[in-house]
């Protein structure tokens, strides 16, 4: 399985709950340069969201699962938590719901959603990794039995595609069912050698059809 790390290259606070976030494109990397939030007693954050990741997955490829990793603490022991965590695609948030119930720690700590088998109850293609509008987003919410204000902070989102490489094998149709070439050879003064590689030219760029 393969894969592909990147970080967040918008972020953005959207209207959603009651507080906005501070800063937003402070999230591209862990540099202790926060977005924050300001969260009274119940009260919860808009979305952060993190979109423009700059994935280049092969087209072709099989997406297997996606990492989210969000960079976050709190100023107070037991007091903030995930309000929601869903995952962009096409410009949308869906799926399903990935918040932890656990508080948010008071230093910075790089917690994982989702995961190399998970996708997030999404069917995903390449071209849908690789668009700016794919993405993640957060929403923190105050549950700390006090009138005193808390802060949310998030320092860094990354995102880790896992995938399988697509496939060079050469396929033949045969009875409506395609079948890959495992091995092509050809008669070369009466001996036959086994080819390697096949490739086409497309757009004046060689691709690879049989063969690595």
């Amino acid at each position: 399985m393969a894969s592909q790390t990147r970080s967040a290259g918008l972020g953005q606070s959207l209207i959603f709950g009651g507080k906005p976030w501070s800063s937003p494109t402070n999230i591209y990397a862990s540099d202790d340069a926060d977005a924050s939030c300001n969260l009274p007693l119940g009260q919860s954050s808009y979305w952060l969201q993190a979109t423009t990741f700059g994935f280049a997955i092969p087209i072709g490829a099989t997406i297997d699962g996606i990492s989210v990793y969000i960079e976050r603490q709190c100023n107070r022991a037991s007091a903030v938590q995930d309000n929601s965590v869903q995952i962009i695609k096409a410009g949308s948030r869906v799926g399903a719901n990935k918040r932890k119930a656990t508080f948010w720690e008071t230093t910075d700590t790089s917690t994982l959603y989702g995961g190399s088998t998970d996708k997030w109850g999404q069917t995903w293609t390449p071209a849908q990794i690789n668009a700016s509008n794919f993405g993640v987003a957060t929403s923190a919410i105050n549950s700390w039995l006090d009138v005193n204000t808390t802060y949310a902070r998030v320092d860094h989102i990354y995102i880790i595609v896992h995938y399988t490489e697509p496939s060079t094998n050469m396929k033949v149709n045969i009875g409506d069912v395609f079948k890959d070439v495992s091995e092509i050879k050809i008669n070369v003064g009466d001996s036959w050698k086994t080819v390697t590689k096949i490739q086409i030219n497309v757009g004046d760029v060689w691709k690879t059809v049989f063969g690595s």
